[in-house]
């Protein structure tokens, strides 16, 4: 599949495309479902969240954002993004911008709470259930602080993958695993250890590539859909890849 499809630089116009694909890949999945109060088919609001998102973690230093395009039609059909957090001194820095961040989602939230919805202030679109994705936002900070900064919170040079996503139609044709050895080969990371966080279906492709689950984000699901809706525990798999780690070719 490598040899049909392209793989480059994303541009900020590329970025409500590849939130639709983010939102078409995660339609249906537990936690979007409890993210988002609109029915799963109706995927404007989850677009406008992952515009926004994709935008901030694009803004991120050190960050790179590749999509995949179909040789043949053109089309964006996967995209992902690295960023690359470097070590001791700028530690703090980073951790300052993280707060930020949870800071400037807090006020986003407020400001659509008081607004009603989206609008000039810049809130967090209607139809999402702030409460839970401001919960979520900090069970993904808290993990990533435990593992990859130390007591004194002084973390090595290490990589992030915050996003990797191919669109239904064109999944299991080998186009994830394409985009994952381009970020470790061309991008270099393969000597740096990386942190992602990923859904149960996605935990053995990564382990093809060397990444090993050294913890999860769990989260009764029940407590947000209410018992007897069939939803329960849902567990986030959070994954390291140490340098070197042996993988697919």
């Amino acid at each position: 599949m490598a040899s049909l499809i392209d793989i480059t630089p994303a541009t900020e116009s590329d970025y409500p495309l590849l939130a639709r694909i983010l939102s078409q890949a995660m339609s249906i999945d537990p936690v979007s479902l409890c993210i988002f109060t609109t029915p799963p088919y109706d995927l404007s609001v989850p677009e406008k969240l992952g515009t926004m998102m994709i935008a901030r973690e694009a803004a991120q230093p050190n960050s790179h954002v590749l999509k995949a395009t179909l040789k043949a039609t053109r089309e964006i059909v996967a995209f992902a993004i690295w960023s690359v957090v470097e070590e001791e001194e700028e530690a703090a820095e980073e951790e300052e911008e993280g707060e930020k961040a949870k800071a400037e989602m807090e006020m986003e939230k407020k400001d659509g709470d008081d607004a009603g919805g989206p609008g000039e202030d810049g809130g967090l679109p209607e139809g999402i259930n702030a409460d839970f994705f401001m919960m979520y936002l900090g069970s993904l900070g808290e993990k990533y602080q435990m593992h990859m900064a130390g007591e004194k919170k002084k973390k090595k040079k290490h990589a992030v993958l915050n996003q990797l996503h191919v669109t239904p139609s064109q999944q299991r044709k080998g186009i994830g695993s394409a985009m994952l050895r381009h970020g470790l080969k061309e991008l270099r990371l393969d000597q740096l250890p990386i942190w992602l966080v990923t859904q149960p279906r996605g935990r053995n492709l990564y382990r093809l590539f060397g990444w090993g689950q050294v913890d999860c984000i769990e989260i009764d699901m029940s407590v947000w859909k209410g018992v007897g809706t069939g939803f329960g525990v849902h567990e986030n798999p959070c994954m390291v890849r140490e340098p070197g780690s042996l993988g697919s070719n």
